[in-house]
């Protein structure tokens, strides 16, 4: 089901916001520009179960609503090809965006878990703030480590919690090594504390 309202309420005269009501069981072919330009290019959005109001002339800062948000064929850390599901909740009143039970799955078996909430989102740097659980990842699958850092290989696992901006976030936890090699030294396995 989709409303729009194209006309002011009572006339004939256009309507300066476009008010929106999408109620769906699958909603496919979202802009991802809309979403980030963090998830690349080639990124297909898709909104199952969903319930969503706002305004065409602001999308993001009146969306209103929630459903299940998938995301196939992203670029995240470098990898493309990522799929992201999770429970997406909206907010006009307090310009926020949650992402709960999120599940990021990467081509190369990774998965990574978290919540991630968005606030002030119709901000150029929206606040965020969460937690994230990665799992068994190649450092060599992760773009910016593996250019920056071309000799070394290792299997990474992590908890971290997330705070400050999307473009200055601030990172917290435990990142965890196994078998880490630089060039020809074996390191072996070590556990770091970020703050």
């Amino acid at each position: 089901d989709l409303g729009l309202g194209l006309l002011e309420p009572g006339g004939w005269e256009p309507s300066k916001t476009m008010p929106f009501n999408v109620k769906t069981k699958k909603l496919q072919g979202l802009l991802v520009s809309v979403l980030g330009p963090w998830l690349g290019p080639d990124a297909r959005v898709s909104v199952e179960g969903g319930e969503f109001r706002g305004q065409l002339i602001a999308p993001i800062d009146s969306l209103d609503g929630s459903g299940r948000l998938v995301v196939t064929n992203a670029t995240i850390a470098g990898e493309t090809g990522v799929r992201v599901v999770a429970n997406v909740t909206a907010k006009d009143a307090t310009n926020t965006l949650v992402l709960d039970d999120m599940v990021m799955s990467f081509q190369s078996g990774a998965v990574w878990k978290g919540r991630l909430r968005f606030t002030d989102t119709s901000s150029k740097n929206p606040g965020i703030e969460g937690a994230l659980d990665i799992g068994d990842t190649s450092l060599g699958n992760l773009r910016p480590v593996a250019q920056a850092l071309p000799d070394l290989s290792a299997i990474v696992r992590a908890r971290l919690t997330l705070a400050g901006t999307v473009s200055r976030p601030v990172i917290i936890g435990t990142i965890e090594l196994e078998d880490a090699v630089v060039g020809q030294l074996v390191l072996g396995d070590a556990t770091l504390a970020v703050t």
